[in-house]
């Protein structure tokens, strides 16, 4: 009996050794799903924030090409406003001639008055 009662020992530590070993592995496949969860969802957020980065970089492309535009506007409206002054140069310049050719017109025109005032005393 002492025979069997080491038998029916030696069986029940070996079945209670393999169910520990089974509740083990158990564990282990849970584990090994719950990081394969865990790597699907870091890959989806690594697609995301891939697709996020690429329309940042689309983003920076557009601010880039505006800005490029948006410089080319201001050196033509620059180069506008240097001909506008050019302009209002030579205009200031053609009434200061104006003002100067009428002082001269209104010199000649009291150099004429005074001359006809001159003959009519003569006369």
């Amino acid at each position: 009996m002492s025979d069997n009662n080491e038998i029916k020992n030696l069986l029940n530590a070996i079945l209670k050794n393999q169910l520990d070993t089974n509740n083990r592995l158990d564990s282990i496949e849970s584990d090994v799903a719950s990081v394969k969860t865990d790597i699907s969802s870091v890959q989806t957020d690594i697609s995301s924030m891939k697709t996020e980065q690429k329309r940042h970089g689309d983003m920076l492309t557009q601010l880039i090409d505006i800005g490029g535009k948006t410089s080319t506007k201001v050196s033509d409206v620059d180069t506008k406003l240097d001909k506008v002054g050019d302009d209002v140069d030579h205009i200031s310049n053609w009434l200061d001639k104006y003002d100067e050719d009428m002082e001269y017109t209104k010199g000649k025109i009291s150099e004429h008055d005074s001359f006809i005032t001159q003959v009519k005393r003569i006369k």
